[in-house]
């Protein structure tokens, strides 16, 4: 009788697990890919924001490569992202979902899923100079250029003020840098409240009483 009363307990305890932690099998989970510091493996998750590599259709040639290379991997036959996370171009660590399908050897289609660990890097608006308008500073030059985290202001030099009336009649002559009376602005304008406009239109003059 105390043997039987074991077993149901055991039983009952087995159905409790399955209910709060089912078993699930390999092909369950999400397989974590982060970058490789190998020097054979030559891929790489580490961007900086302007990096063309971050387009949506580049980025799916580096992903299928990558587990193309991988041994004892099915041939692929479609690879899908959800590139949300990359869009925005935003600088931190994202987890980026991929599903790709498999082809099996017996002529089915299998799909395996993996997070992707990528990290974007800051650009630094002031020193970029690789041609794209998107990522290059417009500072006037009365000011200087001081780059951010995901973003740079126009600043003044040593001794100089805002022209009164610049930055579209924000800025007034007490103002030394675009942020006071601009707002910070980021890749995007992603920083409510942030003027771009404004920071474009912000200029120094060696006056303060002007």
């Amino acid at each position: 009788m105390r043997r039987l009363s074991s077993l149901l307990t055991a039983f009952l305890w087995l159905v409790a697990r399955a209910d709060v932690e089912p078993e699930l099998s390999h092909h369950g989970y999400c397989e974590k890919i982060e970058d490789s510091p190998l020097p054979e493996d030559d891929h790489n998750f580490n961007f900086f924001q302007h990096d063309e590599r971050l387009d949506p259709n580049k980025f799916v040639k580096v992903v299928f490569k990558i587990l193309s290379q991988r041994q004892g991997v099915d041939p692929i036959k479609k690879v899908q992202l959800d590139y949300n996370p990359i869009l925005p171009h935003l600088v931190g660590r994202y987890s980026m979902r991929s599903t790709v399908s498999h082809l099996r050897t017996d002529g089915s289609i299998e799909d395996s899923c993996y997070d992707i660990v990528i990290q974007i890097h800051d650009t630094d608006e002031c020193l970029y100079a690789g041609g794209n308008p998107e990522w290059t500073h417009e500072c006037d030059p009365s000011s200087q250029c001081v780059n951010t985290k995901g973003g740079y202001f126009c600043g003044c030099r040593d001794g100089d003020f805002a022209l009164p009336g610049s930055g579209n009649g924000k800025c007034t002559r007490g103002h030394r840098d675009s942020v006071t009376c601009c707002g910070e602005v980021t890749f995007e304008g992603a920083d409510s409240g942030g003027d771009a406009e404004c920071r474009r239109g912000f200029t120094c003059h060696s006056d303060a009483c002007a």
